[in-house]
This record gives C-alpha cells, sequence and structure tokens, in this order.
C-alpha cells in the first residue's frame, strides 16, 4: 500500500513539474531548480526536475537530433 501511494505522489509531483516547466516558457532544467531552490522546495523535489523535463513532448520535439554514422566505401 505504501508503494503505491509512493508511486502516486511521485506521479503528481511529476506533473507538478511539467506544468512549471510549461509555464516558464519550457525553461531549462537549471533554471528551473534554481527558481524551485529559492521558492523552498524539498530536495526530492529538485532532483526530479531534470526527468520530469525529459518527458516534455514539445522540448524533445525541438531537440537537437543525434549524430547520424557516415559510411564510406573506398574503392
Amino acid at each position: 500500500m505504501d508503494r503505491q501511494k509512493q508511486q502516486r505522489e511521485k506521479e503528481e509531483k511529476m506533473k507538478l513539474l511539467l506544468i512549471l516547466h510549461k509555464r516558464h516558457y519550457h525553461a531549462p532544467a537549471e533554471k528551473l531548480q534554481k527558481m524551485l531552490r529559492r521558492a523552498g522546495a524539498p530536495d526530492r523535489s529538485l532532483r526530479m526536475v531534470s526527468e520530469a523535463i525529459s518527458k516534455c513532448e514539445t522540448c524533445r520535439m525541438w531537440q537537437k537530433p543525434a549524430a547520424k554514422p557516415v559510411t564510406r566505401v573506398g574503392l
């Protein structure tokens, strides 16, 4: 039972962090952590910021694509 409660609390925190991220114009993790630290947020919440931002669909869509491998054929 405690495990389910902890999981629900974590999901709620993630949801709130994602809302804050979006309301602050998709602020990067460092900026959001700094803002939350100033507001007095607990360390547990600060550690979840990067994970929450990684779930933002808009930010993932605009990320720089990974480098594609280049192949050469020698003759």
